[in-house]
């Protein structure tokens, strides 16, 4: 069954509304891939990494922050202003828009397929894609209605989840652990006397977690066991190697590469660009680091060398994720900018993949 927080009763969850030609991409929102799909393309490697190009994009005229894969790769979920876009994978035939307003969001293993697991008002809400409805929530009833950040484990059976909760003297900041398939919350950690968003995640044997609070530029960390504080490092995104022997934090053109274990600088790497905070993602083997800000850096973690170093146009990197096969890198880049009394946005969904 689906997975079913146990420790309170499920709050009632109505259906999700019919889909609409009003939350369907238009015409122009559903391109096809640039090539055939096969189950030959290759593994990004350091060897043809230099090789990459875009396999397939989605220009829109709205904000795009987030792609995230099933982990079978069945499925692609890229967030919008109308909802979550659901796409099949690797055909890309746009299967349906789940109407939730979230640019946080995550796959776990049902037990009928994969399930989405969406950061919402005071919850994490698990919804079906294929019937693009609702079946369940990760609430605490003492929590209060702000957007949940969240993320999973390496295995997928935790979930941390970064919500509001009033004290009665005024809003703190709380994280709760919970199992993914009984629903149990297993620990909950007082992250912040104030209310802040955070980035989420989990080091790949679980063992400890780290949140990221771009407000005042540091990453703290905790052992998940217990909630004891581990201590905390300078950056405003945060991501593990999944080798886990290195944790890499970011802000400004900078990524610093940290010793997972004993939090020793290893390595800073320097990005060109803009002076924000560039996106990061590791290679699911670990052998690679993604990174970027005007051009999409690749870098060897063997030794930290530079394997390439690709052109964007439209604006700065705003997101990279690599695709569970390795195969694919998911990028998003764009840019808003005043227009009148509002702002024009122009973002692009790119998948890249080594070119035959």
């Amino acid at each position: 069954s689906t997975p079913q927080p146990t420790q309170t009763p499920l709050v009632t969850i109505s259906p999700a509304p019919s889909l609409t030609p009003s939350i369907r991409p238009t015409a122009a929102e559903v391109p096809s891939p640039h090539a055939a799909a096969s189950e030959d393309q290759a593994v990004i490697s350091a060897l043809n990494a230099a090789s990459l190009s875009p396999w397939w994009s989605m220009p829109a005229e709205y904000q795009i922050t987030r792609a995230e894969w099933s982990r079978d790769e069945t499925l692609l979920a890229i967030d919008s202003p109308k909802g979550i876009q659901l796409w099949a994978f690797p055909g890309l035939r746009y299967i349906g828009t789940i109407n939730a307003s979230s640019s946080d969001f995550a796959f776990i293993e049902g037990p009928g397929g994969p399930m989405l697991l969406v950061g919402d008002w005071g919850s994490v809400v698990v919804w079906d894609p294929i019937l693009q409805a609702p079946g369940g929530e990760y609430r605490d009833r003492r929590d209060v209605s702000n957007p949940a950040s969240l993320g999973l484990s390496a295995d997928g059976k935790r979930l941390a989840s970064s919500l509001a909760r009033d004290s009665g003297v005024g809003i703190h900041t709380v994280m709760h652990i919970w199992e993914v398939e009984s629903g149990e919350q297993l620990l909950t950690i007082q992250v912040s006397p104030i209310l802040v968003a955070l980035e989420i995640a989990f080091r790949p044997d679980g063992a400890e977690i780290a949140a990221a609070r771009r407000a005042n530029s540091t990453v703290y960390f905790w052992d998940t066991q217990t909630g004891t504080a581990l201590g905390r490092l300078e950056g405003e995104a945060v991501e593990y190697s999944p080798r886990g022997d290195v944790v890499a934090t970011t802000r400004g053109r900078s990524v610093w590469i940290w010793d997972a274990e004993t939090k020793g600088l290893v390595r800073v790497l320097q990005v060109s660009g803009e002076e924000v905070s560039p996106p990061i993602a590791f290679s699911p083997d670990g052998s690679l680091l993604a990174v970027g800000v005007n051009s999409l850096t690749i870098w060897e973690t063997a030794d930290w060398t530079e394997v390439t170093a690709l052109p964007i146009s439209g604006g700065s990197l705003q997101f990279l994720r690599f695709s569970p096969s390795g195969r694919y890198l998911a990028a998003i880049n764009g840019q808003s900018e005043a227009a009148g009394a509002g702002y024009s946005d122009a973002y692009t969904a790119t998948i890249w993949a080594v070119a035959d």
